[in-house]
């Protein structure tokens, strides 16, 4: 509802003041110049990017149309409190009781129960992780080094569909002028003709320039701002397991190791440690959480 209600004010501030000016809407209408524009844009897309690119931009795409948020409130609470419990395995019962829900986390009943099991990226990366943990053969520093690559390596591949986007975006005022060029050609051909008809057709060239200017500032490049934005919201998560990780492998006590992945969550979403400490004396009631 946001994204449109911005939308709204894009399009009113811009045709009502061109109305405002006394101009005509109808003269924007310009069917040759849209088609030059969109489809050259839409052609530079599908050539620079691969087919796996092209499908997660239109996934992100539409979840930017629709400003639907990933993941519900209660998502980082499950996934702390999954976090905090698979700790307390290691330390309670040992690494080989851990093994059995990292080895299978389908058939775990923590990770049924946490409802982390569908984003399958997020769990093998915690079950990998975990894995290098109870094998005890990388040192702290060590796993800390291949987390922080592998999530530079993530963040590069997330963000290629918001790159494409804004590549994309900044190619359209090109292709508003080659529109334009085009249509000067157009009005070249017609220099025989009455005064009032070279007018129109002049006119209509410079709208070229102006709709890949429009569609450049005035859409694509926020919607690949905002598929930016939702995929920050996807890779913070992984910042937060990195961060519990790590803290875990450094000695730090559960729910100490699991603080340090809370601190790792954007604002809008990140818990206070007194809520996150509620959450886990709720899944431990036995447990004193500030060990």
């Amino acid at each position: 509802m946001l994204k449109f209600f911005g939308l709204l004010i894009l399009a009113a501030s811009i045709f009502g003041g061109f109305v405002a000016s006394d101009g005509q809407l109808l003269s924007l209408w310009q069917p040759g110049q849209i088609f030059i524009i969109i489809g050259g844009g839409i052609g530079a897309f599908v050539i620079a990017n691969p087919w796996a690119v092209i499908v997660r931009t239109g996934r992100y795409l539409s979840r930017a149309i629709t400003g639907k948020n990933s993941y519900p409130t209660e998502f980082y609470q499950k996934l702390l409190t999954l976090l905090f419990e698979l700790f307390e395995v290691r330390r309670r019962v040992g690494s080989a009781a851990l093994e059995e829900h990292i080895d299978h986390p389908d058939q775990s009943v923590l990770f049924i129960e946490s409802g982390i099991l569908e984003y399958e990226r997020l769990t093998s990366f915690i079950c990998d992780n975990l894995r290098l943990v109870t094998l005890g053969k990388v040192l702290p520093h060590e796993l800390e080094g291949l987390l922080e690559q592998e999530l530079a390596t993530m963040n590069e591949d997330y963000l290629r569909p918001a790159d494409a986007m804004q590549a994309v975006a900044d190619s359209l005022p090109g292709f508003g002028i080659i529109a334009a060029v085009m249509g000067i050609i157009l009005t070249m051909q017609s220099m025989d003709g009455p005064a009032y008809l070279l007018g129109m057709k002049v006119a209509g060239a410079l709208v070229g320039s102006f709709l890949g200017i429009l569609l450049c500032y005035g859409l694509l490049n926020p919607l690949a701002k905002s598929i930016t934005h939702a995929i920050r919201e996807e890779t913070q998560l992984f910042e937060c397991v990195r961060a519990a990780l790590t803290a875990l492998v450094y000695g730090r006590p559960s729910a100490i190791a699991v603080d340090a992945g809370r601190r790792m969550l954007f604002t809008e979403v990140r818990p206070s440690f007194d809520q996150l400490e509620s959450w886990l004396l709720e899944s431990h009631p036995t447990t004193e959480s500030r060990e």
